[in-house]
């Protein structure tokens, strides 16, 4: 596979840039992270929450 396919599947933004690395770097950068979208979910329902508890 190569960089572009592989950021498509952990949810990277088309224009995020990898080329500052090698090849096996950005593999493993990429590789290693939690994925954008998942992220974004997370912080959504930790804003609900909260919100929620202060209405309490």
């Amino acid at each position: 596979m190569n960089i572009n396919e592989l950021k498509k599947i952990q949810s990277f933004p088309g224009k995020f840039d990898f080329s500052c690395v090698s090849y096996q770097k950005a593999i493993k950068q990429i590789g290693n992270a939690v994925p954008p979208k998942i992220v974004e979910e997370i912080c959504k329902e930790i804003i609900k929450q909260d919100d929620f508890f202060k209405e309490l």
